[in-house]
């Protein structure tokens, strides 16, 4: 995901959005990853603003830009187990 961020792709992520993030469950979830730092993956979320410890969203609906921290956010995404994240990429 980083490499293909890094070359200016944006990468549509599934992940896990309901449940706390020691047990995340839910059929899925898909937003895209706009950038990163070494603290946060940076999402553009339908959603809105995931509350990424206890499950579900907050009141926030404005979902572009969302800061979601790697520990709070790749136990959703990597659910089972570090590399078994779900994303997809387009080239050109």
């Amino acid at each position: 995901m980083e490499q293909q961020i890094n070359l200016g792709r944006p990468v549509a992520v599934g992940w896990l959005h309901h449940g706390s993030v020691s047990a995340p469950s839910g059929g899925g979830h898909w937003s895209v990853v706009i950038g990163f730092t070494e603290a946060v993956a940076i999402h553009n979320d339908p959603n809105g603003e995931a509350d990424l410890v206890a499950g579900g969203y907050t009141a926030n609906t404005n979902g572009a830009g969302q800061h979601y921290s790697w520990k709070n956010w790749q136990p959703r995404w990597e659910a089972d187990g570090n590399g078994t994240g779900w994303l997809l990429t387009c080239h050109p």
